[in-house]
């Protein structure tokens, strides 16, 4: 009896834990670039800032230990890894911390309230068009700060060439 009873908490925890991902989750780019992830029960939309605006969508599927994210047939630019698993590492209220299993990235996102209108697939193009124009309003507002730094590289021309002398001693 312990046993089905854990198995159901179990169960009940994770659906829990999936439901608690359903939203809206933004992050800020190191290029000052903002990216918005609207996960709802079967489509992750995912709008970016920077470098070149666009907004896509994706198929999603819910599982105990995180998502995972496919092409769906409207998407003009594809997954690079299709299909990904992106496995839960933290999740509260307001943070979210996904890994890809396919390549390892790490992404830590926040609780965000940009707000999509529903995807109208008869009129794809144009929803996609109004949307990208909220979304860029929205990315405006968030003011992402440049977080990368002008690193200075290396100019090795500015290092001499030292001749060494290596001596071999002769046991003979």
């Amino acid at each position: 009896m312990r046993f089905v009873f854990l198995s159901l908490l179990f169960v009940i925890l994770n659906s829990c834990q999936n439901d608690s991902i359903r939203g809206n989750w933004g992050k800020c780019n190191p290029d000052g670039g903002y990216w918005n992830y609207t996960l709802t029960d079967s489509i992750l939309v995912l709008a970016v800032k920077k470098p070149n605006p666009f907004i896509e969508i994706c198929n999603v599927t819910y599982i105990d230990e995180g998502i995972i994210i496919s092409d769906a047939k409207q998407t003009e630019i594809k997954l690079m890894t299709n299909p990904d698993t992106l496995k839960i590492l933290f999740i509260s209220s307001d943070s979210l911390r996904l890994q890809s299993t396919q390549t390892g990235d790490q992404f830590e996102l926040s609780k965000a309230d940009f707000r999509l209108d529903p995807i109208d697939f008869n009129n794809y193009k144009s929803w996609k068009k109004e949307s990208l124009a909220k979304f860029d309003e929205y990315a405006a507002r968030v003011n992402c700060a440049e977080l990368e730094e002008d690193i200075r590289s290396l100019n090795l021309d500015e290092f001499k060439e030292e001749e060494i002398k290596i001596y071999v001693r002769d046991n003979h």
